[in-house]
């Protein structure tokens, strides 16, 4: 049977694998973010291929605040560029509580 030092022990390596898959999956919505708004900002104004409002919402606020907001400021996003700066950094302060709560 475990000491209660190992199992304490055996619970903070768990919490702290935990939390690089965590970070490690922040990092990739992030990177996945900050893309989808640099391909959609290169593509024509009037082009039909753009990219769905939604879609790039939703990846917002699944934990790509952070490559939102640095990808409007860095490509001059235009297309209703307060909204979703809005949404990034309400997104990015959700995450971040929720995160903390987590861990």
């Amino acid at each position: 049977m475990l000491a209660l030092s190992e199992k304490i022990d055996n619970l903070f390596a768990i919490q702290h694998g935990l939390f690089y898959v965590v970070l490690g999956v922040t990092i990739l919505m992030n990177v996945v973010s900050f893309l989808m708004f640099y391909f959609d900002s290169q593509k024509p104004v009037n082009s039909t291929s753009k990219a769905n409002t939604q879609a790039l919402t939703l990846y917002t606020f699944l934990l790509g605040g952070l490559g939102t907001l640095l990808s409007i400021l860095i490509f001059k996003y235009q297309t209703k560029r307060n909204y979703f700066i809005i949404i990034s950094i309400c997104s990015i302060i959700i995450n971040a509580v929720l995160l903390g709560l987590i861990f």
